[in-house]
């Protein structure tokens, strides 16, 4: 692991600001040291007085600098489903498909899979990621040891899809004690709360003074397809994030995934919450559950980031693809060219993500922020010209042109290679996994 203060020399800066605005920096200077960046500037000389009198040269001749993005929501470990549950309906494929292979599934076989999904989620410009699984003692150390930032669930209950949901207190905080805000701030804890269909109605209320006893916020799935919603508002009379509301759940910092069959009622609950939307265009589409309406959760004042979900519904852990695929879904249903910009699409992949998972330090390149940042070669065939460094990463990037990815001030890529892992013996250990959870 490349651990050392670093100055990027000559490099063009692509970053969000506070405001949201996009702002770009010909000829810039980047200064990191201890974790974090110390200088933004175009001045050299400035920007090596921030640093130690030893610190790695950085050339940024035809590079560009911005900040690695943040996964929203993702199951790590389905990388060891990929390509084996498809073209099916959602509850088809949950229930008859991955349930049955995920109780297959061990703490070492998900940890396999896990670091899987590192190798991908590396080489494709993303250090900070939200895991919605099991296994979540095993799955920190496992970032720990691969230097990412996790956002992890822990998981609440036993019993799920029975009539009575048991939640597990000890458990939870025995987790949140050792994990949450561990590892300099690059591990937090998260309560897993599947969706409103999973648990007996009042495992919610449980769940949710759970979260608040522990300090931590909640991951889970809303209003993903129609028959959720259609199924809520026959059970409790409310569609789900009224119900949601109505039991605490919001009451704590919530990321919600999905948010696909949305009315402008759900719309104003979310935002009268502050809840964060995590929205994962690529699944919804794979899965056929329908197409969130980004632009009017914007317009009600949700936060909206980006997630892919799990590589069993995706099947790629491919932030390019899905903020170019959120922009482009986005003008072709509302036939509006000017919907979800560049600017928006790449806000909702750094920024935006990072703040929907509590690393609200990052996500952009500034004095003070977290050193998460990831060098694109402008050089290569598809990025010319980069006439426009936006529209060039949100419309013509992929993760074939990522060359260096720094998390925390330490590089995880440096220079096409991995610095923390072994990419041969991940992927064998992975495909020998996946054989072990196959029907």
């Amino acid at each position: 692991m490349i651990n050392s203060a670093t100055l990027f020399e000559n490099i063009t800066v692509l970053t969000p600001d506070d405001h949201g605005k996009i702002k770009i920096i010909d000829n810039g200077y980047v200064a990191v040291n201890n974790h974090r960046i110390v200088c933004v500037t175009t001045n050299q000389e400035e920007a090596k007085a921030a640093l130690p009198n030893q610190y790695l040269s950085y050339s940024g001749k035809d590079k560009l600098l911005l900040p690695t993005f943040a996964n929203a929501h993702c199951h790590l470990a389905m990388t060891l489903m990929r390509n084996s549950a498809d073209d099916m309906v959602l509850q088809d494929w949950l229930f008859n498909n991955i349930f049955p292979r995920e109780a297959k599934l061990t703490p070492d076989l998900i940890v396999k899979g896990t670091e899987l999904a590192y190798v991908e989620l590396i080489r494709g410009g993303t250090t900070c990621v939200a895991d919605m699984y099991f296994a979540p003692h095993e799955v920190a150390a496992s970032a720990t040891q691969a230097g990412l930032r996790l956002n992890i669930c822990c998981e609440s209950t036993v019993s799920r899809g029975v009539n009575e949901t048991r939640v597990m207190w000890d458990e939870v905080k025995s987790f949140v004690d050792q994990w949450h805000d561990s590892q300099e701030g690059r591990i937090r804890a998260s309560l897993l709360v599947h969706s409103i269909y999973l648990y007996s109605e009042s495992a919610y209320r449980e769940l949710a003074n759970l979260a608040k006893a522990a300090g931590v916020g909640i991951q889970i799935h809303v209003s993903e397809t129609k028959k959720e919603v259609d199924d809520c508002l026959a059970q409790y009379g409310m569609r789900p994030p009224a119900k949601l509301a109505a039991e605490g759940i919001f009451d704590v910092p919530t990321v919600a995934a999905h948010c696909v069959w949305l009315n402008d009622e759900d719309r104003d609950v979310l935002a009268r919450y502050g809840v964060h939307v995590a929205h994962n265009p690529i699944s919804n589409l794979k899965l056929g559950s329908g197409i969130a309406d980004v632009e009017s959760m914007q317009r009600a004042g949700i936060p909206v980031a980006l997630g892919t979900d799990g590589a069993a519904s995706n099947n790629r852990l491919d932030m390019f693809s899905e903020m170019r695929t959120a922009a482009l879904l986005a003008k072709g249903v509302s036939c509006d060219p000017t919907a979800v910009s560049a600017e928006t699409a790449l806000n909702m992949a750094t920024v935006n993500g990072y703040r929907a998972l509590g690393f609200v330090e990052g996500g952009l390149i500034q004095t003070g922020a977290i050193a998460d940042l990831q060098i694109l070669r402008l050089s290569d065939a598809n990025l010319n010209p980069p006439a426009n460094p936006t529209a060039a990463v949100v419309y013509s990037a992929g993760r074939e042109n990522v060359e260096s990815v720094m998390c925390d001030g330490q590089f995880l890529l440096y220079k096409g290679d991995l610095t923390t892992l072994d990419e041969a013996k991940i992927r064998y250990e992975a495909e020998s996994a996946s054989k072990l959870i196959q029907l």
